[in-house]
């Protein structure tokens, strides 16, 4: 079906984001190209927002957590709900998969938490998959989502995308989250919320129903998580890593099968750098270092490693891995780690512009 024939919407919440916007309602393109009422009807390509935009007027879900509770889960679809039911009739955390479904929950935990999210993988995840999430699709969202409240969008899941390596993973329609190696967030580890509030809403369209998805929620102490240390090499580079990945992952212009396999080298170079650090750094057995017992970063060092870079820099061959290298190795043999780290952002010079255009063919 071409893109001409649909309806495009100004539906939803004006801001990517920030503070909510009210827009228009739906307005045709090309007026007259819509002729069924079928096609009047499609609630497919409203994906970038939620369809509802109030969630006092949404079908079905509604405030949890209530601020006191630290943890729950919202379920959708399941076999024991294979048959479709009034929404009316519905808990507003365990809900049937059904078609036409516009539901959104706030959750709030008590102040001074955040909130970590993951999908129930024995559940499994079986959702209508789209390239952008066009058609069935989770909103996962930082902070209460509506008019006039201020929110950061997170992900937008659906599928899993058929042909991915661990095909049974949801598929992110915004391309922010994702990752092969066993360590895609949400899904194989805890996603966290900096906030003790956060939206979840679920829209589904005219046709097909799946398996659904199960999510749980909990609260942590924004004090009482664990802190990674930039003086332990573990730490460092935890650090490190963890600054790079979403650079990474955020590069819209660039195919995500690129993304992947940066993410894989990446990973590879900090788990050759760690070996290397300990076998060559001090109190290594093949220590060529000059400190002669391990120290902390120098002050120089450890603002290089703090701050905030862009891709290129953290990736550059005089950039903060290269420097934290030739700080703890010295002069030992030539590891390479200047190429090795920019040889990972050579994929990224290499492949601007190059991401897949969205795609409207048919299911």
């Amino acid at each position: 079906m071409k893109i001409s024939q649909l309806l495009i919407p100004l539906i939803g919440i004006g801001a990517e984001n920030g503070t909510a916007i009210e827009q228009p309602n739906v307005i045709p393109m090309g007026i007259g190209s819509v002729k069924s009422g079928k096609r009047r009807q499609l609630t497919r390509y409203l994906w970038h927002n939620p369809m509802c935009r109030d969630i006092s007027k949404c079908q079905c879900g509604g405030a949890i957590g209530g601020g006191n509770e630290k943890n729950g889960e919202i379920t959708v679809g399941g076999l024991e709900n294979a048959k479709s039911m009034d929404i009316d009739t519905l808990d507003e955390v365990n809900l049937h998969y059904s078609l036409r479904q516009n539901c959104m929950w706030h959750i709030t935990v008590p102040k001074g938490y955040n909130l970590k999210m993951q999908f129930e993988k024995d559940f499994g995840f079986d959702v209508e998959y789209h390239n952008f999430c066009g058609f069935d699709k989770i909103h996962l969202i930082d902070g209460h989502y509506g008019p006039n409240l201020t929110f950061e969008k997170i992900a937008r899941f659906c599928g899993p995308r058929s042909g991915e390596t661990g095909g049974t993973r949801p598929w992110d329609g915004r391309r922010k989250i994702f990752d092969d190696t066993g360590n895609m967030e949400f899904w194989d580890v805890p996603y966290t919320i900096e906030n003790n509030k956060a939206t979840v809403a679920w829209d589904s369209d005219q046709t097909q129903v799946r398996g659904g998805w199960k999510l749980k929620w909990w609260a942590v102490p924004k004090q009482g998580e664990k802190s990674m240390s930039v003086d332990t090499l573990q730490g460092a580079l935890h650090i490190i890593s963890q600054k790079i990945r979403p650079l990474i992952q955020d590069q819209n212009t660039v195919p995500i099968r690129v993304k992947r396999n940066q993410l894989k080298q990446l990973d590879n170079v900090m788990i050759r750098l760690e070996r290397a650090v300990s076998e060559k750094g001090p109190n290594g057995e093949k220590s060529c270092s000059d400190m002669e017992s391990w120290e902390p970063p120098s002050d120089k060092l450890r603002d290089l490693l703090l701050e905030d870079h862009p891709l290129e820099v953290w990736l550059g061959k005089g950039g903060p891995i290269v420097s934290y290298a030739q700080y703890y190795i010295g002069r030992c043999k030539n590891y390479n780690w200047d190429q090795r780290v920019f040889n990972i952002y050579k994929k990224t010079v290499k492949n601007l512009g190059r991401a897949r255009r969205p795609h409207f063919g048919g299911k």
